[in-house]
């Protein structure tokens, strides 16, 4: 069983290296879309890759933002999946795994074609603010220091098992017919917002998206970063044990569609 990570990212200068680094540790492969950076990311991921060949630099264009960008990566390094084999297809740099890939997706039933994440959205706190210098930092102690997370655990696909016959178009936000998620899922840290510097490019590169014509970055759009900075109240504190609290699954599928769609892709009519 190989991973194949894409990797698809914007001015991620305080954080790239620090991700790629850890991501190569299950990764096998992970393949990089820059889309247009005007920072040094696009220059970090490739002094890294001279140095790992485990990264692989697919290019630098800017484009409109739209998630179907990862498709061109896909279709261009697919050849090198096989069956068994399974693709990060959001291998982002501010997510890093509380469960190893190399364990968990050995264990996910061949009846099972995707593996959804539960997201702890850690939070920069106002309480934080006070507490370190911002502007002196590097991203391992920026968040490092970040202990709460969103009481809103969200859920996405992330990872989806290798088939030949698997169509994914640039126009498409995923694989059609990706297939049925398995009920257990993977557990991984959002660092979304981080240090307030991180905060404000954030919301001019989501703004520039939105007036590009895409609109999915709703919670983004606030006239200043403090609005995206909650208190302690607001929050949930991670436990030492790493038991954290899930407050609501927020992907249930009803059952009867699921047997159906399980029993599509067994048969083959499904991919």
């Amino acid at each position: 069983m190989r991973i194949f990570g894409i990797c698809l990212i914007k001015n991620e200068e305080d954080i790239i290296a620090y991700s790629l680094e850890r991501q190569s540790e299950w990764a096998d492969k992970i393949f990089v879309y820059d889309n247009g950076s005007t920072d040094n990311t696009w220059a970090i991921v490739n002094k890294l890759a001279e140095e790992n060949p485990k990264i692989v630099p697919y290019k630098s264009e800017a484009k409109p933002f739209r998630d179907g960008l990862r498709a061109e990566v896909f279709n261009e390094y697919r050849g090198l999946a096989s069956a068994g084999d399974w693709w990060c297809i959001r291998c982002d740099p501010d997510e890093f795994y509380i469960d190893d890939p190399r364990d968990f997706l050995p264990n996910v039933s061949k009846w099972y074609q995707i593996v959804l994440s539960l997201h702890y959205e850690y939070q920069l706190c106002e309480e934080d603010l006070s507490k370190l210098d911002y502007d002196s930092i590097g991203v391992t102690e920026a968040i490092n220091s970040l202990h709460f997370y969103n009481k809103k655990v969200t859920s996405e696909t992330r990872f989806i098992r290798h088939r030949n016959k698997l169509v994914w178009n640039s126009s498409e936000g995923f694989p059609r017919h990706k297939g049925v998620a398995a009920k257990t899922k993977i557990r991984l840290k959002h660092y979304q917002y981080r240090s307030p510097q991180q905060i404000v490019q954030r919301i001019e590169i989501r703004r520039k998206a939105r007036e590009d014509g895409h609109k999915y970055f709703g919670k983004d759009m606030v006239e200043s970063w403090e609005e995206l900075v909650p208190s302690y109240d607001d929050c949930v504190k991670e436990s030492e044990d790493m038991k954290f609290t899930i407050l609501k699954d927020p992907n249930e599928e009803k059952i009867s569609r699921r047997i159906l769609r399980l029993l599509l892709h067994r048969i083959g009519i499904l991919p």
